[in-house]
């Protein structure tokens, strides 16, 4: 996403072109349409933490 993306719809298209690239360039090995609920606990934590990098989000706050 671009720099200073301040939008109230996020636009699925987008976020699924910036969580791919975020992938990549972290070496993850996780696939972008892979439905959550297929995914391990560790999976799903490391795709909020993609999902806020992708937004730009500067704080992330984690709680057991």
């Amino acid at each position: 996403l671009k720099s200073g993306f301040k939008s109230y719809l996020i636009h699925k298209r987008i976020l699924n072109a910036g969580l791919k690239n975020a992938i990549q360039k972290l070496e993850m090995k996780l696939e972008g349409n892979e439905p959550v609920s297929k995914l391990s606990a560790l999976e799903k934590c490391l795709v909020l933490l993609l999902k806020a990098v992708v937004a730009g989000v500067r704080l992330v706050i984690i709680k057991d």
